[in-house]
């Protein structure tokens, strides 16, 4: 009889497991699919996002030196974050500056074909 009873208990506690093993699975895969869904509405940009480029990054991006970056940073021209003494670049930041200037960079024969059109229009 004793034995009996034991066996019950048993049995009771093993359906028990088993329901609160089935119910963590379930929870498990409901899981899953959230990250699954995560990862592509990210699709990837969330290292882009996340990306900060120190002064020095910035400066070797954008091919100035480390002072002009403290100039622009100085003037407000370039925006930046601070996180402690250290400054921090967005990307776009940088590739909006970058498309600011590119226009202001010409090359010795575009200034002189631009010199000569003016004195030929005067």
């Amino acid at each position: 009889m004793y034995i009996e009873q034991a066996i019950t208990v048993i049995e009771a506690n093993l359906n028990k497991t088993l329901s609160a093993v089935e119910s963590l699975s379930l929870q498990v895969t409901s899981l899953t699919d959230k990250i699954n869904r995560l990862k592509e509405t990210a699709g990837g940009k969330s290292k882009e996002v996340c990306s900060l480029y120190s002064a020095t990054e910035a400066a070797a991006y954008l091919d100035i030196k480390l002072g002009t970056i403290r100039r622009l940073c100085c003037k407000k021209v370039l925006p930046y974050t601070k996180r402690g003494k250290r400054s921090y670049f967005k990307k776009e930041d940088l590739d909006a500056y970058q498309d600011s200037i590119s226009y202001t960079k010409l090359s010795r024969e575009q200034i002189e074909e631009e010199a000569n059109n003016r004195i030929q229009f005067r």
